[in-house]
C-alpha cells in the first residue's frame, strides 16, 4: 500500500499544518511505502469528549508564580504546539521512543515528571479532546495477535525497507534509525489521517471506572493545541484562584485511586498518594463519579 498524491492531498484538508510537516519531512527520496491497511481496523472516534493530562515546568512559560495557566497564554500553546511537531522529526536523537506531546487519560499518572520539574513548581495543564477525535487505538491492535500477522510479501518489502517485520507495529511509538522504519511509520499515519495514536500505559485505576480505559495519547495534529479547550493549574495557588472548584475535584479524585493487584509495587492509593494541593480547603465533596463518568476516557463504558 502507497501514499498516493490524492490521498495526500485529502489529508492535508483534514489538518494542513501536521500533514504539511510530514510532507516536508518525507522529501528528497523518501520512501512511500506505508502499513496503513494493518492498522486501519483500529482507528476509532471518541464518542465525546475526554479530558488528558501532562505536566511542564513553570520555568518554560512566561506564567508568574501566583497566577494560572490559561488557554491564551501564548508561551503555552507555542511550547505545547512544538512538542507536537517534533514528532513528525525524523532527525531526533534523543531517547528510544518517538519525540513527541505525550499526555495521559488521568491527572497523576505523569506527575512524577511534573514533581521532578523546577524543584517541583509545576504547571499540570489539562487539553479537552472533542468528540469525534479520530485515534489510532495501539492497546487494540498490541492485543489483537492474530490480525497482526502479516504476508510474505509484506515481510519481504519491509525486509528490502531495512525494517525488520517483528513488532513492526511498534514503529509508531518507537523513534528508529533503521532503515526507513520511522518514515513508513509516517506514512501510515498519513494515510490514516488521525490526530493522535493511543497506547497502553496502566498507572492509575479508579474504583468508580472499572471499564475504564487506560491509555497515553501522543498527540499529532498542532491545530489541536490552537483550537482545544486547555486549562492550568499551577503549584502554588493564587490568592484569587478561579479554578478552584476544578483544584477541588481534582483533589477529591485521590480518594477514588484503587489498588491493581496484579503490580502492586508500582500503583499508589489513596492513602500513598500525595494531594496536589495539601493545603487546599475542601468546602465541600463533589460528585466525582459523575465527572469521572463525563471526563474519563472508558469510565462510561464507551
Amino acid at each position: 500500500m502507497t501514499v498516493k498524491t490524492s490521498i495526500l492531498k485529502g489529508a492535508m484538508k483534514v489538518s494542513a499544518i501536521v500533514f504539511a510537516v510530514c510532507v516536508l519531512s518525507l522529501e528528497s527520496g523518501a520512501t512511500d511505502f506505508s502499513l496503513a491497511e494493518q492498522f486501519r481496523p483500529y482507528v476509532r472516534t471518541l464518542k465525546h469528549a475526554v479530558y488528558v493530562y501532562n505536566y511542564i515546568p513553570r520555568a518554560w512559560t512566561s506564567i508568574g508564580a501566583n497566577s494560572s495557566l490559561n488557554q491564551i497564554d501564548p508561551t503555552v500553546t507555542a511550547h505545547l504546539s512544538s512538542m507536537v511537531r517534533s514528532y513528525w522529526n525524523p532527525n531526533s536523537k534523543v531517547g528510544s521512543d518517538a519525540p513527541g506531546l505525550y499526555t495521559s487519560d488521568d491527572p497523576f499518572s505523569s506527575r512524577r515528571i511534573g514533581n521532578k520539574a523546577n524543584d517541583g513548581d509545576w504547571l499540570l495543564f489539562r487539553i479537552e479532546l472533542p468528540a469525534g477525535h479520530r485515534y489510532l487505538d495501539l492497546r487494540a491492535m498490541d492485543a489483537d495477535t492474530a490480525h497482526r500477522e502479516i504476508s510474505d510479501e509484506m515481510r519481504k518489502t519491509l525486509a528490502d525497507e531495512g525494517c525488520p517485520s517483528q513488532d513492526y507495529y511498534k514503529y509508531i511509538v518507537r523513534k528508529s534509525d533503521v532503515g526507513n522504519c520511522r518514515k513508513i511509520a509516517f506514512n501510515t499515519l498519513i494515510e490514516l489521517k488521525v490526530d493522535s495514536f493511543f497506547y497502553d500505559w496502566s498507572w492509575i485505576y479508579f474504583k468508580n471506572c472499572p471499564t475504564q480505559s487506560k491509555a497515553a495519547m501522543v498527540l499529532l495534529n498542532p491545530a489541536i493545541i490552537q483550537n482545544a479547550k486547555i486549562q492550568g493549574f499551577s503549584s502554588r495557588i493564587p490568592e484569587s484562584d478561579t479554578v478552584h472548584s476544578e483544584r477541588v475535584v481534582l483533589q477529591s479524585l485521590i480518594q477514588d485511586i484503587a489498588r491493581d493487584e496484579s503490580t502492586p509495587n508500582k500503583l499508589p492509593t489513596a492513602a500513598t498518594m500525595t494531594p496536589f494541593w495539601p493545603n487546599l480547603k475542601l468546602d465541600e465533596i463533589p460528585n466525582i463519579k459523575t465527572w469521572e463518568r463525563k471526563h474519563l476516557l472508558g469510565c462510561d463504558g464507551s
